[in-house]
């Protein structure tokens, strides 16, 4: 949680007891851009704390955003709060760029849902980078277009020398996935979860192209 400067809030509605901020310029916890929110959906809870529970209108992000004021002094309240804030938000994996472009933004667009705080939204979104990465490992991703991801997590041996370890990794992955995928209502996806399952895709970021173009990178270098 981060303190926002009440300098920040542009607009009140002073007309109501006690006032409601209407609109805010504050930084996004998730993606980092400078914003103007609307935060007129704002409500009090016992008369003297504030919240605002507001989507980023970063179109990439649109993470979850949750805005507290409290400590009444007169018709305003004194000191706001957002939750998350950017130091406090699982930053991207180390050259993750050396993935492919489509693998960065399904990469990204799971950890900005994680950061903010959608867990069964992380789960879906998992699933989709996940199907990515593996389609990506096969020599020729335009023959395998039509087959499951079961499928193709269960063939890819057959294309390319993968480690049991990893194989086992994809297949955990793509059953997390599919529960929340299929509304499954007695098994969820909690938020440790879905944590866990950015870092077996880090990891499966890192086994298959961090690593091979670091080690590209250090044979360079050598000749």
């Amino acid at each position: 949680m981060r303190s926002v400067p009440l300098h920040s809030i542009v607009a009140w509605n002073d007309d109501s007891t006690p006032a409601r901020p209407l609109r805010l310029n504050s930084t996004c916890g998730v993606c980092n851009k400078d914003l103007s929110i609307d935060v007129s959906g704002g409500h009090y809870h016992e008369e003297d704390t504030w919240l605002a529970v507001v989507r980023c209108p970063n179109p990439t992000c649109h993470a979850v955003l949750r805005y507290l004021g409290f400590d009444l002094d007169g018709p305003r309240f004194t000191r706001l709060y957002v939750h998350p804030s950017y130091a406090d938000a699982r930053q991207p994996m180390k050259d993750y760029e050396m993935a492919p472009e489509r693998i960065q933004k399904a990469y990204v667009d799971t950890l900005s849902t994680l950061n903010g705080g959608i867990p069964s939204a992380v789960a879906t979104l998992a699933r989709k980078t996940l199907e990515g990465i593996i389609r990506h490992a096969y020599p020729n991703p335009e023959g395998i277009r039509d087959r499951s991801l079961s499928k193709l997590i269960r063939d890819l041996p057959q294309s390319r020398d993968l480690g049991r370890p990893i194989l086992e990794l994809g297949q955990t992955m793509r059953e997390g996935g599919s529960l929340n995928a299929h509304f499954d209502l007695d098994r969820d996806t909690d938020a440790q979860t879905a944590e866990r399952m950015v870092e077996l895709l880090e990891n499966l970021i890192e086994y298959l192209y961090v690593i091979p173009g670091r080690m590209a990178t250090l044979r360079k270098d050598f000749d």
